[in-house]
């Protein structure tokens, strides 16, 4: 027995589980990380971890309002995003999700399968 309780609000993605899917989607930004947690490596010339979340330059709330237009002003236009948003409340980053969906990002989260829940 351990000792550690399920968090359903930090859980961390399992790393081989990130890995399988971001050989299909490439991922530029973790949607829903800290410095600490981001399972992104740097992608691009500069030695930086692409992540939304407190302490971030791109931006600090995957749910702010004027997330897509910022992620453009970052030349992060189009860009595949991860998402593995706390699960106690998901409706509004399935919500922000389908935003930047439409403005052109690929948006892929991992959600809890739980038959009990409204969504």
């Amino acid at each position: 027995m351990t000792d550690k309780t399920f968090d359903k609000n930090t859980w961390r993605t399992p790393l081989y589980f990130f890995n399988w899917l971001d050989m299909r989607f490439h991922f530029l930004l973790d949607g829903c990380a800290t410095a600490e947690d981001c399972v992104i490596e740097n992608r691009l010339d500069f030695p930086v971890c692409h992540f939304i979340g407190k302490g971030s330059d791109i931006a600090e709330d995957f749910l702010q309002e004027n997330l897509a237009s910022r992620l453009c002003d970052e030349c992060f236009r189009g860009a595949s995003i991860f998402v593995n948003p706390p699960y106690s409340d998901v409706t509004p980053f399935i919500q922000q999700a389908k935003r930047l969906r439409d403005e052109g990002f690929t948006v892929v989260m991992l959600l809890n399968n739980d038959k009990s829940t409204q969504w």
